[in-house]
């Protein structure tokens, strides 16, 4: 059961035991060396909350498994997750080399086991959260200082809790806090709000009007470096330096200039050392690492224009804008026809036209807020502008966007609440207490979909009918269920919206094999892996399918291969010795359940670890190796005490050690898989 991905070579999870199948504001001024404010107070405790907060609302992710690409990057490429040394092994092969190796870190921890990749992507969800909070009071403090704003220093502690508690729980940050390959958008997101942090301390508000110490301004781009090498379209990372610099520290970009040219020369010559290293390669598609796992980008996407992409992107922002009001209608993945909608590009054009408007009168005024329109825009230009990306919509990339927005919300709200009476303020609080026991909830709903892949992608279904990828993945998950007959109707409709997609024929020789059919399934699976190199779990079909077909040495050879792909796996060696035992080549049979068994012992797999000892002992009773067989059944037993076939063979192991006369030769019918 295969579930397509929007990776290139896509492949299928872990299968059965038994089966490879299965603000107020006035002109700006430059901060003088008087201007020094004492820290704010709070932090800990806001910071203690909000941890909290986010722990709860995310405690159903933990019971999430794998989904969509982190079968094709995780569950299905574990040799590339496998080695935390040499560190070439997670940081030359990948353009998100601290992504790779955070996963090497959870592999090394817990194997394949979901739940530590869950509890990381919730950590840094958490520590984003803080940092954000941080960010909002160092940036009043910094605003207050320069006479950019009248907001009491009192207020501070509960605008920045505000703000930041409301993006930490809103439901559109699950698509990086839950879904774990996309921790890349959320460890970006900590490298960049890490640099805007240590940019707002290094100023002479902050520091009592002394110059900032050496290590914050060199921590900056080191920051924004780490942003990029989590994601490469964080490359907005230094721009966004920039722009808090010149709109919030300063008031304009001369007087940024002036004062920290070097960090932003520091910061962008380590974008252009990255850059040269093929690191950012994959986000203009050009580069022998974009053409091999970032296809989906820039020239690489066929079929789509600069121009065509450019409409995309305007329907793109009009969906995003309806996703931060009305988070209802998320889904993992969506075709284009999810941006058909008539409303979408007129929403996206008059958020495109208001944003510059924004720009050009803040420009004008020099002030703060000009920062709004600018950062979204910085932020979003990577993946939603004129470079085309195989996926135009994707919501895990309105997770930092997503903050500016709800700061620029905060931000209109406050001067209002600010000269209001008590009772506006209590409904003030009121409201935001409303809004998030309405997110916490959301984020639930969110995290029971995530649990449910059936569900995930009926979503995508719904909501992109003409999208072949959501039917597809249904199909996968539906025949993991065992719910064929709904899993057929899925890719046949999938087959007439692309026909010949390789995850297509995959599932579709595996609804072959069920039916008896294994002729056919081979012809399908030689189709879908022609030209590619096949993951494991298309190799473990294929040895069902020749297994099938009585081609058992064929078959024995395509388990073992599989097993190379999946390591930690112990049923492909399980079905390889079968093969092999059908095959009458013992040694290779043996061999193979010997590593069946480490492997299922190293994974704790009772299961597994009794079927392998079974059938090497059912091979050695049918050899005449009594004593060994005997051994092997207990080992089945010790493994799983309820297993009735090793306890039946080993009485007889035992018996025929007495009278090996009596020994039959049909064990070997009673091998299981």
């Amino acid at each position: 059961m295969r579930p397509e991905s929007d990776e290139p070579h896509a492949s299928r999870g872990r299968d059965s035991a038994q089966s490879a199948q299965t603000a107020q504001t006035e002109r700006s001024r430059d901060v003088g060396p008087g201007a020094a404010v004492s820290a704010p107070s709070g932090a800990v405790l806001h910071s203690l909350l909000l941890v909290a907060a986010v722990c709860t609302a995310w405690a159903g992710a933990l019971s999430v498994g794998f989904v969509f690409d982190d079968v094709a990057r995780i569950a299905r490429d574990e040799p590339a997750i496998a080695t935390l040394w040499p560190p070439s092994t997670w940081l030359l092969e990948t353009q998100r080399p601290l992504v790779q190796f955070s996963l090497a870190v959870n592999y090394a921890l817990g194997g394949l086991d979901p739940r530590g990749y869950h509890a990381f992507n919730i950590a840094v969800h958490a520590a984003n959260a803080v940092l954000l909070l941080l960010v909002v009071r160092t940036a009043l403090v910094v605003l207050r200082a320069r006479g950019a704003i009248r907001i009491a220093p009192t207020s501070d502690g509960a605008i920045a809790l505000a703000a930041a508690a409301i993006w930490a729980l809103h439901p559109l940050t699950t698509s990086a806090a839950t879904y774990v390959i996309q921790r890349a958008e959320s460890m970006a997101a900590f490298g960049t709000l890490a640099a805007v942090l240590a940019l707002l301390r290094a100023t002479p508000a902050v520091q009592g009007g002394t110059d900032a110490p050496p290590r914050l301004v060199i921590a900056v781009p080191i920051l924004a470096a780490l942003a990029i090498l989590s994601k490469p379209t964080a490359l907005s990372a230094p721009f966004l330096v920039v722009l808090v610099d010149a709109c919030i520290v300063f008031g304009s970009f001369g007087a940024a200039w002036r004062r920290r040219w070097p960090t932003y020369v520091a910061a962008f010559a380590m974008l252009a050392i990255l850059g040269a290293l093929g690191v950012v390669e994959g986000v203009l598609g050009v580069g022998d690492a974009a053409a091999d796992r970032l296809a989906g980008y820039g020239a690489n996407v066929a079929g789509v224009d600069s121009i065509e992409y450019a409409a995309l992107s305007l329907r793109a922002l009009g969906l995003y804008a309806f996703h931060v009001i009305a988070p209802m209608k998320l889904a993992i993945d969506r075709g284009p026809d999810a941006l058909a909608a008539g409303w979408m590009p007129l929403v996206g054009g008059a958020l495109l036209a208001f944003g510059a408007v924004v720009t050009v009168m803040g420009l004008a005024r020099r002030a703060w807020w000009t920062i709004v329109p600018l950062a979204i825009a910085v932020l979003l230009a990577p993946t939603t502008s004129v470079v085309p990306l195989a996926d135009a919509a994707v919501d895990h990339r309105m997770y930092l966007p997503l903050a500016v927005v709800i700061l620029a919300l905060v931000a209109l709200v406050i001067p209002v609440v600010a000269h209001a009476s008590s009772a506006v303020r209590i409904g003030a609080l009121v409201l935001v207490a409303a809004i998030l026991f309405l997110e916490v909830d959301g984020v639930a709903a969110r995290n029971r979909a995530f649990a449910d892949p059936i569900a995930l992608w009926s979503e995508v279904v719904a909501q992109s009918p003409a999208h072949a990828r959501g039917y597809i993945n249904r199909a996968g998950h539906l025949l993991e269920a065992g719910r064929d007959d709904e899993a057929a109707q899925d890719l046949a409709r999938a087959q007439e919206l692309m026909p010949g997609n390789p995850t297509l024929l995959v599932n579709l020789a595996i609804i072959d094999l069920r039916a008896g059919d294994a002729a056919r399934a081979m012809e399908r699976l030689d189709i879908a892996t022609k030209g590619v190199r096949a993951d494991h779990a298309v190799l473990g079909a294929r040895g069902d399918a020749l297994r099938a077909l009585g081609r058992f040495g064929e078959a024995g050879r395509n388990y073992l291969l599989a097993a190379q792909r999946a390591p930690s796996d112990a049923l492909y060696p399980l079905l390889a010795g079968n093969a092999f035992g059908e095959e009458g080549d013992d040694d290779a049979a043996i061999k193979a359940y010997d590593e069946a068994i480490a492997r299922a012992q190293a994974v704790r797999d009772a299961g597994l670890e009794s079927s392998a000892a079974f059938n090497l002992g059912n091979l050695r009773y049918r050899r005449g190796e009594f004593a060994d067989a005997a051994r092997c059944y207990r080992d089945a037993l010790a493994a799983d005490a309820t297993h009735e076939g090793a306890r039946t063979w080993l009485l007889r192991a035992e018996a025929a050690l007495n009278l090996p006369e009596r020994a039959g030769d049909a064990a070997g019918e009673a091998s299981d898989g």
